[in-house]
């Protein structure tokens, strides 16, 4: 090899594209060579070794083959690092970008607590590469910590995830699909007038928190609706309250007197 040259590639006499380049450094790859669409394309096939040559030689040929039939080999190589280098992490944060802005607050805040605290330990895995056997596995773990409906809930943002990539492209499937959500049981029973009265008569000193608890009380709205309450809200006397149909759940004004 020529001092002024850093680098030198070894043809294959058997295989046209095939080789071997050596460069100053001491590095040894296998590369295979082709033309696609009219322009000249190189893959690394990986380090050169006496032990790695047949396997080398056989993906050249293949990559040599797709070539041929007009597929780029060095493409599909770029696509699979990218698809790799997006985990569920960076996918949660993607989606969430364009979720909030059509979800009500409440809800929004609800999908962000769960995809990006109770779905942490998946943040890491290709979001590709995911399965339902990973996401059985969290959920699983997630009805034992956190309970059964926080677990439902979990799936369910999960889900929305999922499909919202697939229709990107960014996933092949949703691997949320027939994973069964937990049973959950519906609430038998209402504070008595005797327990009503106790709690009323507790919050009283307890500020801002000890009013929105009476209010849930008198109204009987929803924990978020009151938590979310605008002074714009308010009729000029104060004798209405219209909640906007964006923060209820039937997405419809509601108009509490």
């Amino acid at each position: 090899m020529p001092e002024s040259q850093s680098e030198h590639t070894v043809w294959d006499t058997e295989l046209k594209g095939f080789g071997v380049r050596l460069r100053d450094g001491g590095s040894r790859n296998f590369i295979v060579k082709f033309r696609v669409g009219g322009r000249s394309r190189q893959v690394t096939l990986g380090p050169a070794s006496s032990e790695g040559l047949a396997g080398a030689r056989l993906a050249a040929a293949k990559a040599l083959q797709d070539a041929r039939a007009g597929d780029d080999p060095q493409a599909a190589k770029s696509q699979r690092h990218d698809d790799a280098r997006e985990n569920i992490g960076s996918l949660i944060e993607a989606y969430l970008a364009q979720a909030e802005k059509r979800l009500r607050p409440a809800t929004a805040r609800e999908v962000r607590r769960h995809l990006l605290v109770h779905c942490k330990p998946l943040h890491g895995r290709s979001a590709r590469s995911i399965t339902r056997a990973d996401i059985a596995r969290r959920l699983d773990e997630l009805t034992e910590t956190s309970g059964p409906v926080s677990a439902n809930r979990a799936r369910a943002a999960l889900s929305a995830l999922f499909t919202w990539a697939l229709t990107r492209g960014r996933v092949p499937a949703n691997p949320v699909i027939g994973i069964e959500p937990n049973a959950e049981v519906a609430r038998d029973r209402v504070l008595a007038p005797g327990e009503l009265l106790a709690i009323w008569q507790a919050s009283a000193d307890e500020g801002e928190f000890g009013r929105i608890v009476r209010l849930l009380i008198l109204t009987a709205c929803r924990r978020q609706e009151i938590g979310d309450m605008r002074w714009s809200e308010l009729s000029a006397d104060g004798a209405t309250w219209t909640i906007p149909g964006q923060r209820t759940k039937n997405k419809t004004p509601h108009l509490v007197t």
